[in-house]
């Protein structure tokens, strides 16, 4: 097995996220929107470079030792994959909310994806992420004392709107009244998802900033990484203005797995 795989190892503050590229195979379950898709090989990397993030080349088990140590993105060759984590390549039921949403492993999602609110540590994630300003006007309440901040479902959970990171934006209460109808409501999600697709490389880099967090404190160690971060010549700013066609592609593709931290600590020590 010669072909490459597109896998990204980030996380959050209690879960590892393993993203993988797939493709479809089969409906699980079509009433409710449960594919089963798989892995498949994912070319040369490019549509990382289009958003400006760096990746690996993993040809060798040094090298996945140490992307397994620092995360990020990586083109992992397939028998390498294979003998590492065969799960991995494995056909995966999964679910998504919209189709400019992630895949979500049915058998793996993140904490309290059902829930009908965000909490704790969630909400405050997304505050963070936000820098605690509505997404919409750009208000804080650093700047005047009656700025509300709510946490906003993109796509509503009234509709299926699961209660992730990647479906919740940072509104003024304002600007969240302000949504009233349908209307308003596909103004909003085209406006958002062309400011998530801006913002793709700042949240990606702060995934693997904690991801790194947990492996050092988990005692991996890292290894010189061979061969080192690919070059390329092309134009990085790929199709789309601003990247906004190449961040739904990738979207479209993608399949994450969440993991708690102890169950990944396994995973990753057999690399």
């Amino acid at each position: 097995m010669s072909d490459y795989f597109a896998i990204t190892l980030t996380a959050d503050a209690t879960s590892v996220a393993v993203e993988i590229e797939t493709s479809w195979k089969t409906w699980r379950d079509s009433t409710h929107g449960i594919e089963v898709r798989e892995a498949s090989p994912a070319g040369d990397g490019r549509r990382w470079t289009w958003l400006r993030e760096h990746h690996l080349v993993v040809k060798t088990r040094t090298a996945l030792k140490h992307f397994v140590a620092v995360g990020g993105h990586a083109l992992v060759e397939g028998s390498l994959l294979s003998a590492w984590w065969p799960a991995a390549l494995e056909p995966i039921d999964c679910t998504r909310c919209h189709e400019r949403m992630p895949w979500i492993s049915v058998a793996h999602p993140p904490k309290g994806i059902y829930e009908r609110f965000a909490r704790g540590a969630l909400r405050q994630a997304v505050l963070a992420r936000d820098e605690h300003r509505c997404r919409l006007c750009g208000r804080s309440p650093d700047d005047a004392l009656d700025v509300k901040l709510d946490v906003h479902h993109i796509v509503p959970h009234a509709n299926h709107g699961m209660t992730m990171s990647h479906n919740l934006i940072t509104l003024c209460k304002t600007c969240h009244d302000g949504i009233v109808d349908d209307e308003h409501q596909d103004a909003l999600e085209q406006k958002l998802w062309l400011m998530e697709a801006r913002s793709h490389r700042t949240n990606h880099a702060r995934g693997v900033y904690r991801y790194r967090h947990h492996a050092d404190r988990a005692g991996v160690t890292v290894r010189p990484a061979e061969p080192p971060v690919l070059e390329v010549d092309w134009d990085w700013h790929g199709p789309g203005k601003d990247g906004r066609l190449i961040y739904i592609i990738i979207m479209d593709n993608a399949v994450i797995r969440w993991y708690p931290l102890r169950k990944w600590r396994r995973i990753a020590q057999t690399a």
